[in-house]
């Protein structure tokens, strides 16, 4: 049960993700340079996490670090698998609770829950999405609802 919620918010994330980043591309508007940073590093930070969770390499070298638009959707599309596939192949929803050893990009250590880590990243990409849909309004663009209301109306839940 709580497997198949976190399934749907990746899976709104992977929607909203995705629009935006098209958003972007036909407004033409990847110029901006502050759009550039945040779209880069709130899909870094989808790497992050799943690479701290699969215990594997990063495949990036920076959370702040500024890739080509084209490279933030090969790196969304990828991340999204590996979360997707994380969350649908868990036996034992008790995994969730297992801890999670890291250090930050600061350096400092820390241990967190999956279950922890699995939240704030639908949080953290929800929050920059913002910010950049707020400064494709303040440079003359149009920017879109891509709030979970938006994307539950968009796509029925499978037992509604």
């Amino acid at each position: 049960m709580l497997t198949d919620y976190l399934i749907r918010n990746y899976k709104y994330n992977q929607w909203a993700n995705e629009v935006t980043i098209q958003l972007i591309a036909d407004q033409n508007a990847y110029h901006i340079e502050r759009i550039q940073v945040l779209l880069s590093h709130l899909i870094a930070a989808q790497e992050v996490w799943i690479s701290r969770i699969q215990g594997r390499t990063m495949n990036i070298s920076g959370v702040w670090q500024v890739v080509s638009l084209e490279d933030n959707a090969k790196l969304h599309t990828e991340t999204m698998t590996d979360w997707l596939n994380y969350l649908t192949n868990l036996t034992d929803e008790a995994d969730l609770l297992r801890i999670i050893s890291y250090k930050n990009t600061k350096g400092d250590y820390y241990e967190t829950p999956i279950i922890d880590i699995a939240n704030h990243c639908v949080g953290h990409a929800s929050y920059h999405r913002a910010q950049i849909m707020q400064l494709l309004r303040d440079n003359g663009f149009e920017p879109f609802d891509t709030t979970f209301i938006t994307y539950a109306r968009l796509v029925k839940h499978p037992s509604l």
